[in-house]
């Protein structure tokens, strides 16, 4: 390949990732806070929290949710426990005795998936609101949910997350990650191009859900709670879906705590790639991981052809860093936090590995560890 053939090819990769930060960013802001404040509840709303090994967090998590501006008479909150082997069913039922329903998977079925689906069998609502075990709900998140519904077509909501502050080197990567994943997030459902969605924060009609046979056809997967739903929600039903994001339907949810409960979570969301995402939003990650392995890439080869190939790599790599920075800057202060972008630098290279390791889970999947399981992927 000439000198001017890689010029070209470099300034093409270039430009197209630094115009896809730019939309990212441009479709972030334009996202629109509903004004609940004052609203009238409206309906009623079920909340589904599947749980597995959860005393540390399962109290804090329903005492907030039990904490939330919303009428007691209009919500019904079902725990559903896969076997714990810890006590996090017996805190349930102490702390929060005549509260709610606590439910246990039986014997020889397990997942989250099942979980759910047992909760939505039980739910006296149509509304069905769902979180995990280890996060942390606003005041206002219930109602924030709720409102979206006052529009008879809609059939999904979601909304955003983000890793609870963690001032160290792992917590920031963690969180400057989840500002990426956001504002993909918003960027596909704003164009209708693909549809993310976190389980952490996300709610739906039961009405659909049993429309669309909730999980049958991949249930076998032990990951894609929420895309899979999405996925067969949005093809019963075009347009019936919203993301939303400001801060009174924001969930904050717990950082992993380790590198190898990283990889592993990680590991777990990469092996349903293949099977939700389409062909738009594989070609988005694809601008993502070449623009990400295209600088170190030239410098690799650099040996066999000189040190044009060097300088090529290094330019394109200053150029991308200082468009990183900007767009993830302006992400952090959007959502009002700071912190997270002193390791970034640090979070740069700690990105890129895990971007080959995504790509290399995704199309050559593993059995890997979760929640004291080993998950045949």
């Amino acid at each position: 390949m000439g000198l001017f053939a890689v010029v070209t090819f470099t300034t093409f990769i270039l430009m197209s990732y630094v115009s896809l930060l730019a939309l990212l960013l441009k479709v972030w802001h334009r996202q629109t806070r509903n004004n609940i404040v004052g609203k009238e509840a409206g309906c009623s709303v079920t909340i589904i929290i599947p749980t597995r090994n959860e005393e540390q967090s399962i109290v804090s998590c329903l005492t907030l949710i039990f904490s939330n501006k919303f009428p007691e008479h209009l919500l019904q909150v079902i725990v559903v426990d896969d076997h714990s082997s810890d006590d996090t069913r017996l805190l349930v039922e102490k702390k929060f005795s005549g509260k709610l329903t606590c439910l246990s998977l039986p014997e020889g079925v397990f997942g989250k998936k099942q979980a759910i689906t047992l909760g939505v069998d039980y739910a006296q609502n149509d509304i069905i609101l769902l979180t995990d075990a280890d996060t942390q709900a606003g005041p206002l998140w219930i109602q924030s949910h709720v409102s979206e519904y006052s529009h008879p077509g809609i059939y999904a909501v979601t909304g955003s997350v983000f890793p609870m502050s963690g001032d160290t080197v792992m917590g920031r990567f963690q969180f400057l990650d989840y500002l990426s994943v956001m504002a993909a997030t918003a960027f596909g459902f704003r164009y209708n191009l693909f549809w993310l969605a976190n389980g952490a924060n996300m709610s739906f009609r039961k009405e659909i859900f049993k429309n669309v046979s909730g999980y049958y056809g991949n249930e076998h997967m032990a990951s894609g709670d929420d895309v899979f739903l999405f996925k067969k929600i949005r093809k019963a039903s075009p347009n019936s879906i919203v993301f939303v994001h400001h801060e009174d339907i924001m969930v904050k949810t717990a950082f992993e705590t380790t590198w190898t409960g990283f990889l592993q979570q990680r590991k777990r969301w990469a092996t349903k790639t293949v099977a939700y995402a389409n062909n738009t939003l594989f070609t988005f990650q694809g601008i993502v991981c070449i623009a990400v392995v295209y600088p170190f890439l030239m410098m690799v080869l650099s040996a066999f052809g000189g040190a044009k190939l060097l300088l090529t790599g290094l330019l394109f790599l200053c150029i991308k860093l200082v468009a990183d920075f900007y767009f993830l800057k302006k992400m952090e202060t959007s959502i009002h936090c700071s912190g997270a972008m002193k390791n970034f630098l640090i979070s740069t290279f700690l990105h890129a590995i895990y971007m080959f390791c995504a790509f290399w889970w995704t199309f050559f999947p593993s059995p890997y560890h979760w929640k004291s399981r080993r998950v045949n992927s």
